[in-house]
């Protein structure tokens, strides 16, 4: 597995008690830790200009986008 790879979750906010933070960002970020993918979450208040431009790939949670338009 190339390890170079980086991925990057962007949720609003982490709530393990939601379904889908559950199964689509935590879980597919614990898989690709495993099997050797550098992959982190972190909540988009506390995004930085550097964590987006240091990643490989950028998955933004739902309704990210809209926000990140008065960030950057």
């Amino acid at each position: 597995m190339n390890t170079e790879l980086s991925i990057l979750f962007v949720p609003l906010s982490i709530n393990l008690k939601s379904g889908s933070f559950r199964i689509w960002i935590n879980d597919y970020n614990n898989y690709f830790n495993k099997i050797g993918v550098n992959s982190k979450i972190i909540e988009y208040p506390k995004l930085t200009h550097n964590d987006i431009k240091s990643a490989d790939i950028v998955i933004l949670g739902k309704s990210v986008g809209a926000h990140l338009n008065d960030a950057f």
